[in-house]
């Protein structure tokens, strides 16, 4: 395995190394952040250009860290890839300067709120066109639910359980992971999901309120199957087959 990683850091090095590789290497690190933030610009105020320049500088920054993390793979001082990692690091020069400390803050809520943004993107495509939901609108929908969320989440990581999350058609369910039975965690998955649905209810009128449940009891349907398929896994992985031992002849 570790000739396997070395070997990949070396091609990795020899890529970035040759300009025109580097270029198209960058080129697909932009499109990836073009896909990975979604209406980014409207969140932080940017304008069309500072908008190109910043997914600009983020894709630099995550080239700058495979690169690192290349070197780092080869190099046997390295204790660690993160000394390399400035990927989206807010403390840095260049996305102090472009963005400000205001803007700086609202690039650290988008990120936090990416699931709820790619929920409410699929809540607004099923809404129908006389019930639309404006920008404004849907932007405090996304933090309300974002701040529940880890609302939630700190409840469950402080009673001693770990979080699960399960996204489905858009909505995110959460469950604890514990020894409970499935049929409790689902149970509480429910509660969890009238909460966030509670919070929803500030920014949606009936009809699409009534949207909103329906889409969350769609995932929260499949939940129990989930939770089994992962807890059978999870036995998979820590059972071990033993051979019989031989019989004599």
């Amino acid at each position: 395995m570790k000739k396997q990683q070395e070997q990949y850091a070396r091609q990795m090095l020899a890529q970035l190394s040759d300009p025109q590789q580097r270029e198209e290497q960058l080129d697909q690190s932009l499109l990836m952040m073009r896909s990975m933030y979604p209406g980014m610009a409207r969140a932080l105020g940017l304008t069309r250009e500072e908008h190109a320049r910043f997914l600009e500088l983020l894709a630099q920054q995550q080239l700058q860290d495979q690169e690192g993390g290349a070197r780092c793979m080869l190099d046997p001082q390295c204790q660690s890839q993160s000394q390399y990692q400035n990927w989206g690091n807010a403390n840095s020069p260049e996305m102090k300067a472009l963005l400000g400390t205001e803007r700086l803050q609202r690039f650290e809520n988008y990120k936090s709120s990416l699931n709820e943004r790619h929920a409410v993107t699929q809540f607004r495509n099923r809404l129908a066109e006389s019930n639309r939901m404006d920008n404004e609108t849907s932007e405090k929908l996304i933090l309300a639910l974002a701040r529940e969320r880890e609302s939630i989440q700190r409840e469950i990581s402080g009673s001693g359980a770990g979080v699960n999350s399960f996204g489905l058609g858009g909505v995110t369910v959460i469950s604890p992971v514990d020894n409970r039975p499935v049929e409790q965690k689902v149970e509480a998955a429910r509660q969890y999901s009238q909460r966030l649905r509670d919070s929803a209810a500030a920014y949606l009128d009936a009809e699409q309120l009534r949207a909103f449940g329906e889409m969350q009891e769609e995932t929260l349907q499949e939940l129990p199957n989930l939770l089994r398929h992962q807890e059978g896994a999870k036995f998979s992985a820590v059972s071990t087959v033993v051979a019989p031992a031989p019989r004599p002849d």
